[in-house]
């Protein structure tokens, strides 16, 4: 696809960036195939910035094409700096009870007492990633204060003597380094997150019908406690400066050169040795041999990708199909960065090659299991590393994502349908029976179940006779998401929306029937119900929800 990445550098971003125009009309293609209607990106080749251009719409109602300019929330691409911002507080290597001395974690006494901001930004507690706990149904924050964060990461699974023996990546963890963060600064991490922004892509998704759905979004980033794990909003461009930052704080730390020629005059990354040093080995691949450091991935080899690290990161047993570059030139392995990211409606890919000063910034408007992003990653950094990717069995893995993605709610639909059908129901709960505020003690979150506030006639055709109800469910402080009630069977209810408002609040991470269902404890026919159970997640128990007004 391109020369070897050792060839002469002006000759190499001259025939970089001729392959990279060349494929225009590859990217196009993964858009369209993807559902993604738009995406900036930008490369730098031998610490030269030689290619930026947007392909589709930042904002499709408006006809706004997406640019080099347009603004993204960059999500999990955050993490690379906020290990930045952490990092003097790494070197001092104090327990995060030093700077938090109310945390309280009763499950993960060893975790509370002991885990210090490397354990955090390298994922290595043993925590499991749980975000359910910290999300509502529109994948948006439930909680805005410390000691609901910690209630929320005490009741997250761990193995007994994983703390600093396995990788466990686990994003809620960072509601903790905000914290830091904050009380250290004694300044409000939201408030340079928290901006108006005028060029910012809008997110998208489509339904099976093809027809197009802004997804609910806000005009900044995401806030507390997500804050230092996605909270930053970005170009591509701006992207590459980060990159220059990190090529030149990279290569200070990797040789005892005092002359850095890809410094340009910039101040290095404080503790360079600490925030790069590997801190988690992971398993060997196809692609190399990858570990995590502080908040980046570090690997030594060809590529990095995401689906490098399912199952146990082998290509043979990856249960999805995965298109991944070759290297057909002999080639030595490369030092490579990386993060990605995906958020409500957004996905971001960021690469980068410290020892050639190159790097891959790819930001787009449209966050599911066939966005384009990720392909459109594989193709850019292919070129700029001489590896040859199939570009037919990429567009015919793309499809069979994007199939899944707008097929997911059809299928819930027939899935709840289906277990319906097999229940006998004796009688239906009616509004006045669950309306009420319900609260789980453990977790100090509430649901609030009100009379319906608007008229819920679309819902109609899609319910049927399932039995609609004049009430509705709201999750947590996210009170303008309201979802419409109707009767499973018995005392059972569902709150799965119809396909245009589950596409709209982005509820796609919620994949399985059983995941809309509430489960009334009712005493007798006529009664207000006591509470309900919901089983938020198929592999862990239900939690209980009892009325408090």
């Amino acid at each position: 696809m391109s020369p070897r990445y050792d060839t002469d550098g002006q000759v190499r971003r001259e025939l970089i960036r001729q392959a990279l125009e060349s494929h225009a009309p590859t990217i196009e293609r993964l858009l369209e195939i993807g559902n993604s209607p738009g995406v900036s990106i930008s490369v730098k080749c031998n610490g030269e910035n030689i290619w930026e251009k947007g392909f589709g719409y930042a904002d499709l109602r408006s006809a706004v094409r997406a640019t080099g300019a347009t603004v993204y929330p960059i999500a999990s691409v955050t993490k690379t700096m906020a290990a930045a911002a952490c990092a003097m507080l790494v070197a001092e290597d104090e327990p995060i009870k030093t700077y938090l001395p109310d945390l309280q974690l009763p499950r993960h006494k060893e975790i509370e007492a002991c885990a210090t901001i490397v354990d955090i930004l390298s994922h290595r507690t043993g925590l499991q990633e749980y975000s359910t706990l910290f999300e509502g149904p529109d994948g948006l924050p439930l909680f805005v204060d410390d000691k609901s964060v910690h209630l929320a990461l005490d009741a997250m699974p761990a193995d007994s003597g994983s703390f600093r023996g396995t990788w466990s990546y686990c994003p809620p963890l960072y509601a903790l380094v905000t914290l830091v963060i904050e009380k250290v600064s004694a300044m409000k991490l939201s408030d340079g997150n928290d901006v108006e922004s005028y060029h910012r892509a809008k997110p998208y998704a489509r339904m099976q019908d093809g027809t197009w759905v802004e997804r609910r979004s806000s005009s900044s980033g995401y806030g507390f406690p997500f804050d230092s794990s996605m909270g930053v909003q970005s170009t591509v461009a701006d992207m590459m400066k980060w990159a220059s930052f990190i090529i030149a704080s990279y290569r200070a730390f990797s040789s005892s050169a005092e002359n850095n020629p890809l410094s340009g005059g910039l101040k290095l990354l404080p503790e360079t040795q600490t925030v790069f040093r590997t801190w988690c080995p992971l398993i060997s691949n196809e692609g190399g041999n990858p570990a995590y450091c502080l908040g980046w991935f570090l690997h030594e080899g060809h590529y990095i990708f995401d689906d490098m690290f399912d199952s146990d990161g082998q290509t043979g047993s990856l249960e999805w199909p995965c298109t991944l570059p070759k290297d057909d030139l002999g080639q030595d392995f490369r030092t490579i960065l990386y993060h990605s990211g995906i958020g409500h409606g957004f996905t971001s890919s960021f690469h980068v090659y410290p020892d050639q000063g190159d790097a891959v910034a790819v930001l787009g408007n449209s966050s599911h299991s066939g966005d384009a992003v990720d392909c459109i990653s594989r193709v850019i950094t292919s070129i700029i590393s001489g590896l040859h990717l199939s570009i037919p069995e990429l567009e015919s893995n793309l499809k069979f994502y994007r199939n899944l993605e707008v097929g997911r709610w059809r299928k819930l639909n027939q899935d709840l349908a289906h277990q319906q059908s097999q229940r006998h129901r004796k009688h239906t709960l009616v509004a006045s029976q669950v309306v009420g505020t319900f609260a789980n003690d453990q977790l100090g979150w509430k649901v609030c179940i009100q009379s319906a506030s608007q008229d819920r006639s679309e819902y109609e055709s899609f319910m049927h006779s399932r039995g609609l109800i004049s009430a509705e469910i709201l999750f947590g402080n996210e009170t303008d998401v309201t979802l419409p009630l109707w009767n499973f069977c018995d005392d059972t209810l569902c709150f799965l929306p119809n396909e245009y408002d589950y596409q709209r609040w982005g509820m796609c991470y919620m994949a399985d029937w059983t995941q809309f269902l509430i489960h009334a404890n009712l005493q007798d026919d006529s009664s207000a119900i006591a509470g309900f159970w919901w089983q938020y997640d198929g592999s862990q128990d239900g939690i209980w929800f009892r009325r408090i007004a």
